[in-house]
């Protein structure tokens, strides 16, 4: 975790940035000082849609975008995290109920289940090893899963 010290600001005016999700734009933090606001972009950060992944996700998205924030505009960045292929889970949700969209998410890829049934699916898909070029290749698989 990254703490990024601002100039002019109250003391104890942090903002904590964790950089292990994928950066694809850029949002923009407003942190409150005595005389004005300073405003410090920070990555946005999305969902990759691969249930190994959604506690990283759900942990940084957490730290990084709810401290501060309008419920609509946390319920906004939650829609926008999500792949397009999985926004339908949060269609029947209004932008202000974020809470309840975090579960639906929970519940659809942060279980356990769901991760060992991943990391075992990719698994499977490996081919079986019959020479020094394949185990190589087996072993480099097995590192990126």
């Amino acid at each position: 975790m990254h703490l990024l010290h601002l100039p002019q600001a109250e003391r104890g005016a942090r903002v904590s940035c964790s950089v292990a999700a994928t950066v694809t734009s850029l949002a923009v933090v407003t942190v409150p000082t005595r005389a004005a606001r300073i405003k410090i972009k920070l990555p946005a950060i999305t969902f990759s849609g691969l249930p190994r992944y959604f506690a990283t996700f759900k942990k940084e998205f957490e730290e990084v975008v709810i401290p501060g924030r309008p419920d609509t505009e946390i319920g906004a960045l939650l829609s926008d995290a999500v792949p397009e292929k999985h926004r339908h889970l949060l269609r029947n949700l209004d932008l202000s109920n974020h809470t309840e969209a975090m579960k639906i998410l929970q519940e659809e890829f942060g279980k356990p289940e769901h991760v060992m049934n991943y990391v075992v699916s990719e698994l499977c898909k490996l081919k079986l090893v019959t020479s020094d070029k394949l185990f190589v290749e087996f072993v480099e698989n097995i590192e990126k899963i």
